[in-house]
């Protein structure tokens, strides 16, 4: 199956990440694109939702998040949102409910897992799980040598 070019494989590496670990292809490197200023919080959004949108900005490493970010982050947030309505709504009626053919899936576990998968996806692309923020990079730190780690 032919994927679309420029989208297809896995996730270009930062600059950083190539520049630290030696440019181990060879490759002619390009600088990454730099986003400018800061996501703006949804107008529209309750207290709740605005509390976890300063959770989740607070929490991030500085200078992640750009202007650009603003939809991601807002998705997120939604999506949170979702997750915990539908949690606390399945706590209240259970797993199963009735119907005319006897006890059936709650349909709101459905709404749950949908919510968490969309959660998954914007928490990945804002570096809110330990495996995207263990990709992230220092560009100031020194780069990495496990030689001189050996060597001491």
């Amino acid at each position: 199956m032919a994927g679309v070019k420029g989208r297809s494989g896995r996730k270009p590496k930062p600059y950083a990440m190539k520049v630290a670990e030696g440019n181990p292809g060879k490759q002619k490197l390009t600088r990454d694109l730099v986003a400018q200023g800061e996501p703006v919080m949804p107008v529209d959004f309750d207290d709740e939702q605005q509390a976890l949108w300063r959770e989740i900005v607070d929490s991030l490493p500085q200078q992640i998040l750009a202007r650009a970010d603003t939809a991601v982050l807002e998705i997120a947030v939604t999506g949170w949102m979702q997750f915990r309505k539908a949690s606390r709504m399945v706590a209240k009626t259970g797993l199963l409910v009735a119907s005319p053919n006897g006890p059936v899936k709650n349909p709101l576990i459905s709404v749950q897992l949908r919510s968490a998968n969309l959660v998954l996806r914007a928490a990945s692309e804002l570096a809110m799980s330990p495996t995207s923020r263990a990709r992230l990079t220092d560009p100031d730190a020194e780069p990495y040598d496990p030689i001189e780690l050996l060597l001491g």
